[in-house]
């Protein structure tokens, strides 16, 4: 992710046959932080459309529920819709305007 001049590189060893417990940590941490940074780009992807976003659950490790606000009108549930399904690893989109919030569902980490 970029975002301004500022780069974040993520670097995992593989040491999946070593079956070390600091292997099951560090995948542990690695996931947590996919899913941290996969919401983000989520968030920046509805405010990128005019709207502000707020995490409100996460249903399993596939599954969010944001919270969208300023959203008037069929027009902007769609465009917030379109935002959400162009990010990578999106799987499916669906933004409910009356309840003002967006269940979104990815990729298996």
């Amino acid at each position: 992710m970029q975002h301004g001049s500022t780069k974040l590189q993520i670097q995992l060893r593989d040491d999946s046959q070593s079956g070390s417990p600091t292997n099951c940590i560090a995948r542990r941490r690695y996931d947590l932080l996919s899913c941290v940074l996969w919401q983000a780009v989520l968030l920046e992807a509805i405010e990128d459309a005019g709207f502000e976003g707020e995490l409100m659950q996460e249903a399993d490790s596939n599954c969010l529920t944001l919270q969208i606000e300023g959203m008037t009108c069929s027009s902007c549930s769609s465009a917030v819709e379109s935002a959400l399904r162009s990010q990578k690893g999106v799987v499916s989109a669906a933004v409910n305007l009356l309840a003002g919030r967006a269940e979104v569902r990815s990729l298996p980490v």
